[in-house]
């Protein structure tokens, strides 16, 4: 498992790069909304900030007049005074928090030097406004007795720059908008572009894996036509035997020659067994394969031991087939030191059976034929001559009989009793010069007479 890991990376390294890169890719555009929601909120704070500015430097003037009003008219103050502080630190705050900004926001890539430069020049000049305003205004709110002339000087200098400190405040906020509305372009354009460049990586990784997937398919066809060809050509019978003991789906064609569509994919081996040989040679090799099976066993110390090494095939009836044997041997396939699946091999041993047995049965004549001549040379030539002559007279006087028998109800009996009578003899002298296969011969013969002597009646044509 160790080893196969570093091979995997290296077949699909190239898969892996590019769904690595996706990944990125779309990390980058998870990094790049959440930084755009930051610049939203900040431009929007900004700009909040540049109302707050205008707003203030209005309700600021209007209530210095209302201030001016009631000291004239002799009318309480306090909620004038009050309005003033709350516009003058409303319009102090503004203007701390747009200061604070620009340093935070200006990174060269969404706002540019210049820009940054023009809004700090607003800036400037809105604080060159408000700084005589100030002036004149802090004190008001820090004296325990207000002054008229103080007053209506504070009046004067806000009346007068108000028009020129409430557009400057317009001007910035202008200035914000835009820079906002730049941004947000430009900040679109990079998630379009990142977006685009997922999208092109996310088609080129399924370009890949189809190609690979492609690639891959027309391998395992090959592999598998080629398979097909195989065992589709080789004369043996192969299949796969599970440790479940059943039949694999990989067999070659062969074997339906040899067990027609009684060994089938899926088929449990020892039910197959079962219906194609003796209850003895099944339950033999039920147990050898389980044998096979344990990864302590060595196959070649069994291969001597194989229960299936020669039988005869029987029919659908369970009797037998006829002159139809066949050998089947078995291959251990290990991974990783077990025993997973056995390779069976099927042989159609048929003709070397029938070989054997006639090279068995011409040993035994040969042997007889050696023996029968080692007898007639241990007797006298002219006995042995004669008794050659005389069975040959007589299996001549028996073929004549045969031939010229009288189809009477009594002839038939008669003959069989006189061809008896004659190959009886011949069989005592043939005993008796140790001819043995001839004896052997004639007692055949009377074999197949003795049913016929039993019959009351024996017809013919």
């Amino acid at each position: 498992m160790k080893s196969s890991l570093p091979s995997s990376f290296g077949k699909y390294r190239d898969l892996v790069l590019l769904i690595a890169l996706f990944l990125l890719i779309d990390a980058g555009v998870s990094v790049i909304n959440i930084y755009t929601s930051h610049q939203i909120e900040a431009d929007a704070s900004r700009i909040n900030a540049a109302g707050q500015m205008r707003a203030s430097a209005q309700q600021l003037t209007k209530a210095l007049l209302t201030l001016d009003m009631e000291i004239r008219s002799g009318a309480p103050t306090q909620s004038s005074q009050a309005e003033i502080s709350e516009a003058r630190l409303g319009f102090l705050d503004a203007q701390s928090n747009l200061q604070g900004k620009p340093g935070q926001v200006n990174n060269g890539l969404l706002e540019t030097e210049s820009q940054t430069q023009k809004i700090q020049a607003q800036l400037a000049h809105i604080a060159q406004t408000w700084t005589p305003i100030d002036r004149e205004v802090g004190p008001l709110l820090l004296a325990d007795q207000l002054d008229s002339e103080a007053i209506a000087s504070a009046v004067s200098k806000a009346a007068t720059r108000n028009n020129r400190l409430t557009q400057q405040a317009d001007d910035l906020g202008q200035s914000l908008e835009e820079l906002a509305q730049q941004k947000t372009a430009t900040m679109r354009w990079i998630q379009m572009l990142a977006i685009g460049l997922a999208f092109l990586n996310f088609c080129f990784i399924v370009f890949k894996f189809i190609a690979r997937l492609s690639a891959s398919d027309h391998a395992a066809a090959l592999a598998r036509q080629e398979s097909e060809r195989i065992l589709g050509s080789v004369r043996e019978g192969l299949f796969l035997l599970t440790r479940e003991r059943t039949v694999g789906s990989q067999r070659s064609s062969s074997l339906d020659k040899l067990f027609g569509d009684r060994l089938q994919t899926g088929d449990n081996f020892h039910q197959v067994l079962s219906r194609i040989c003796t209850l003895e040679s099944a339950e033999a090799a039920e147990n050898y394969i389980d044998v096979l099976f344990n990864r302590k066993i060595k196959q070649a110390l069994l291969e001597q031991l194989n229960p299936l090494k020669e039988i005869e095939l029987l029919d659908s009836a369970g009797k037998r087939k006829g002159a139809t044997f066949v050998s089947f041997e078995f291959d251990q396939i290990r991974e990783n030191n077990e025993v997973v699946a056995l390779l069976v091999s099927v042989f159609d041993v048929s003709d070397e059976v029938r070989l054997e047995r006639e090279l068995a049965t011409a040993e035994s004549r040969a042997k007889s034929e050696i023996d029968l001549l080692l007898g007639i040379l241990d007797h006298n030539p002219d006995t042995v001559a004669g008794f050659l002559q005389a069975a040959h007279n007589s299996l001549q006087q028996i073929n004549h009989e045969l031939k010229d028998v009288q189809p009477a109800r009594q002839s038939y009996p008669q003959l069989v009793n006189r061809i008896a009578r004659t190959l009886h003899g011949l069989k005592g002298e043939a005993a008796t010069l140790s001819c043995n296969s001839i004896s052997q011969e004639i007692h055949d013969f009377e074999e197949l007479l003795t049913p016929l002597r039993g019959r009351p009646s024996i017809q013919g044509g």
